[in-house]
């Protein structure tokens, strides 16, 4: 199965876009969050740092993949225009 998927958008940043965020990212796909503010995008990013990092920590991933899992986060308050 050929699979054609590169972008992923979590539209709102709670618990649950979050986690899907992060597993996004750490199987390579370009992710963008997009929530209704700086705060709640800033402390989603934080929170996708601390889950790859305890991926990380627990052997759930592989340094490589969990560092380079965060570059493929993007924040935006609008998907318009990516």
């Amino acid at each position: 199965m050929h699979n054609d998927i590169k972008n992923v958008a979590c539209i709102g940043c709670g618990l649950i876009g979050q986690g899907w965020a992060t597993l996004f990212a750490a199987a390579g796909y370009d992710v963008s969050m997009q929530d209704l503010s700086d705060d709640r995008l800033k402390d989603a990013g934080e929170q996708v740092s601390l889950n790859l990092r305890l991926l990380e920590d627990n052997g759930r991933l592989y340094h490589e993949t969990a560092a380079g899992a965060y570059k493929h986060i993007r924040t935006t308050l609008s998907l318009t225009g990516r």
